[in-house]
């Protein structure tokens, strides 16, 4: 015998609930279809694919000059930035 586990349950309850509310919206504008979903995500995908691999993300304060990463990649050139 097969056992769903509760959490399984109320997750698809859940998405029962939200389906039926967007079908038996009186204005289908308000929510995208699913091929505009998945052509979106055809897009993005990629990209994150690329951000969660090698060389990781370069963070730096908000308002700074940005990441140090910055000036040694254009030294390697012998170039360097304008001051702001």
């Amino acid at each position: 015998m097969h056992r769903t586990s509760p959490l399984a349950l109320a997750e698809c309850r859940v998405a029962k609930s939200i389906s039926d509310r967007i079908s038996r919206s009186p204005d289908q504008t308000l929510y995208q279809r699913v091929d505009t979903i998945e052509a979106g995500w055809q897009i993005v995908q990629p990209i994150l694919d690329l951000w969660s691999g090698e060389p990781p993300l370069a963070f730096y304060e908000a308002g700074s000059a940005g990441p140090g990463d910055a000036d040694e990649l254009i030294a390697s050139e012998g170039r360097t930035w304008r001051a702001l």
